[in-house]
């Protein structure tokens, strides 16, 4: 297993007025696998790793008020190693690329008590498994509905 990570993470202050609220979070990561012994379908790579992530969050915050957009971004990988019986479930399986955004949106109404709203997986992207390293094959979908929540905090 081996790879590089890059990250930025700045607010913007320098920014006249308004604007100085903004600020910006994002990494990114290259992951390259592989097992030295023949482990199944080894030659695909370390179960779970994706070549390439993203990961972002383009933010503002300013007297109280805070909205974070997110977005998450994984390339295919492998789900779990094949080659190691003779049926279809004991081929390697894959899941497909993703890309996950959010919403969120804080404000503090007094010293101790903030509200906030957000949305996880706003635009519902769902999960498709397939066999073989080939998208045409597919064998499990799963449907992955937004998660909206809403809260009240109070700080003691």
């Amino acid at each position: 297993l081996y790879g590089f990570g890059i990250g930025f993470n700045q607010h913007f202050t320098f920014l006249p007025g308004f604007a100085k609220g903004f600020g910006l979070k994002a990494n990114y990561a290259f992951v390259e696998s592989n097992f030295e012994g023949a482990i199944g379908d080894a030659a695909n790579g370390f179960p779970g790793s994706s070549k390439h992530n993203f990961n972002g969050i383009l933010y503002y915050e300013k007297s109280g008020f805070s909205v974070r957009f997110t977005v998450a971004h994984r390339t295919n990988y492998l789900s779990n190693l094949g080659g190691v019986g003779s049926t279809r479930a004991d081929e390697a399986h894959y899941t497909n690329v993703n890309t996950i955004m959010g919403v969120s949106i804080k404000y503090k109404l007094f010293k101790k008590l903030t509200t906030s709203v957000g949305v996880t997986n706003l635009t519902g992207e769902d999960t498709r498994r397939y066999i073989g390293d080939d998208t045409r094959n597919l064998t499990a979908y799963f449907v992955r509905n937004p998660i909206w929540n809403i809260g009240l905090r109070y700080s003691l």
